[in-house]
This record gives structure tokens, C-alpha cells and sequence, in this order.
């Protein structure tokens, strides 16, 4: 099964998550729709979106990615500029066609970083308020690792994937996660199948 997502992580001493409900000045439209924390490992924590119960994933997924894009990460950053030092990542992802966000808060800086497809965009802005902007056009083609239709036999995958991963590493949000918390992509999918049983709802 595909999985999506959106969640915020942090490490802990670095945020405090209960600061979600002072930001979110909304109701739930439903007793699901929530923000459920659970521990991903001895330092991090995690925070899932869960969306409305009429809302299908898809609908659900579209809804967190724009939660937080438009407003929660913006208010993230104005709730940490007031601290001396604190790091948050939302990130979005979607297996399906391997979407995935992430924006990187930090007392003075920020982040989004965003691969889907073929296309690749990375901003930052650093303590200075300087703005950089890379956007790139992923041109690593399975055709060029000996795929050919209806015809797999001489396709070498692991030398695709393998360039592929380096062609995406420096705009990749799961590159991020896991060189700055050591947390992979199956750490959260783990932690997402356990939040009925580990999770603690912060929201509402």
C-alpha cells in the first residue's frame, strides 16, 4: 500500500508541540481530524495530520499539504523567531508518485525543499534574510540503464535508483531528514502504523 502523509518532526527539548494548539485558532471539522504525536526514536518525536473522516486519502493528503504550506509554516516561523534556539520539518509525502515537501523552520532560517517526477526545487533563506533559489530538471532516464519495452531483462535498477537518489540528494527532503535526525522514511511509516497504539492527540 502507498502510503501518505504529512507530519511535523522535531527533537525534544528543541519544541515544545502543545505551541500547535495557540496556532491553530480553528475547530476540527470532525472528532478524527487531529494532530497525534508519537515517538519515532530515543530523540525524536513525530506529529501526523489526521484529516476529516469523510475525506478520502488523497483529499486528506491535498488538505495537511496545504495546511501546512500556507499557514502553519508560516506561523511556525514567527513562533520560533522568539526562541534561542529550536528546529522543526514538516514534511509531506506521498508514495504514489513519490511527492514528497519538506519545510525546515529554524529560529532564523527556512527552508523548503520539494522532488516529484522529474522536477526538483530547493529554497532557503539564511539568517541574513538572503534568498536562494535552485530549481532542477531530473534527467536520469531507466531507458539509459538498459530498459527497453516489454523487455526488463537487461534493465539494471539498482545503477538507476542509485543515480537517481544522487541526481535528487541536494533538494531530497528525506536526504535532510535523515543526515540531520537520522530518521528514514520507514521510521515514519513505522511510527504512522503505531499511532492508535503510541499516539497522543495534542490537537484539539
Amino acid at each position: 500500500m502507498s502510503h501518505m502523509f504529512c507530519a511535523l518532526l522535531y527533537n525534544k527539548g528543541e519544541f515544545d508541540p502543545s505551541i500547535l494548539k495557540s496556532i491553530i485558532n480553528i475547530e476540527p471539522e470532525d472528532d478524527a481530524e487531529s494532530f497525534i504525536e508519537s515517538p519515532i526514536n530515543k530523540k525524536t518525536q513525530i506529529v501526523f495530520y489526521r484529516p476529516p473522516a469523510h475525506m478520502s486519502r488523497a483529499e486528506g493528503f491535498s488538505e495537511g499539504r496545504t495546511w501546512f504550506a500556507e499557514d502553519i509554516s508560516i506561523d511556525l516561523q514567527e513562533t520560533l523567531a522568539r526562541k534561542k534556539s529550536a528546529r522543526v520539518y514538516l514534511i509531506c509525502y506521498e508514495g504514489i508518485s513519490e511527492s514528497r515537501y519538506l519545510y525546515k523552520i529554524t529560529t532564523n532560517t527556512f527552508e523548503h525543499r520539494y522532488v516529484s517526477d522529474d522536477y526538483c526545487h530547493r529554497q532557503t533563506i539564511d539568517e541574513n534574510y538572503k534568498e536562494k533559489v535552485r530549481e532542477k530538471k531530473i534527467e536520469v532516464f531507466p531507458e539509459d540503464f538498459g530498459l527497453v519495452e516489454d523487455n526488463e531483462d537487461n534493465f539494471d535498477e539498482e545503477a538507476y535508483q542509485e543515480a537517481l537518489k544522487k541526481a535528487t540528494a541536494p533538494f531530497c527532503p528525506l536526504v535532510l531528514l535523515e543526515n540531520e535526525l537520522g530518521v528514514k522514511l520507514s521510521d515514519m511509516i513505522a511510527a504512522l502504523h503505531s499511532i492508535d497504539k503510541e499516539g497522543a492527540r495534542i490537537w484539539p
